[in-house]
């Protein structure tokens, strides 16, 4: 029993330290039916409030999943008092939930970084927001308690300005990836509410 579980110690410390090009070829040990992979999904994710869930494809077994959340949990902003360390693998949907402490920035390109640097595709971050909303010219932006600024986009998004709101988006990668740290983070609302 013992040197069962030193082998499966040795084989998962393996996995974190192989280059990112091998793991995201999944080499540790078995191979993934193609089917299981997520593709994305333009379903609204529920998000419960300090909490952000990751749409990662590639991450479908346990092996995966201890990999990343051993390398998203060494994030400052995460409230590591949640899950194993702030962080929380759904293999089965394809998410990874982030559990955020409660008045720090969330650094969406950081969480980017970590999960594309794991081997795998992070493809949007479903998120729930709350706080005032402000026309700046043509953008709606909404102030986190964190004092982090999301530029909100999508329908009605105009009848929340001058507001106090709460929603949930999606944030694309494709935005996060060029993202300054003092530049206000995009967000398609999907279910606004909470408006007063």
């Amino acid at each position: 029993m013992r040197q069962s579980v030193y082998l499966t110690l040795v084989l998962t410390g393996s996995l974190v330290s192989l280059p990112a090009a091998a793991r995201a070829e999944h080499q540790h040990g078995h191979k993934h039916d193609p089917s299981t992979v997520s593709q994305g999904t333009d379903k609204p994710v529920t998000v419960q409030p300090n909490q952000l869930v990751v749409d990662v494809n590639g991450v479908v077994c346990s092996i995966c999943a201890y990999g990343l959340e051993k390398r998203l949990s060494k994030m400052a902003f995460l409230d590591d008092s949640q899950f194993k360390n702030g962080v929380q693998t759904d293999i089965y949907h394809h998410h990874v939930t982030l559990a955020l402490a409660p008045g720090k920035p969330v650094d969406f390109k950081n969480i980017h970084d970590r999960i594309t640097d794991g081997g795998y595709t992070p493809v949007a971050i479903f998120v729930r927001l709350s706080g005032p909303v402000a026309q700046q010219g043509d953008r709606y932006v909404l102030t986190s308690g964190s004092g982090q600024q999301f530029e909100l986009r999508g329908q009605g998004v105009e009848q929340l300005a001058g507001q106090t709101a709460d929603a949930q988006g999606r944030i694309e990668m494709a935005d996060v990836k060029g993202l300054s740290p003092d530049q206000p983070v995009p967000v398609t609302i999907q279910q606004p509410g909470g408006a007063s």
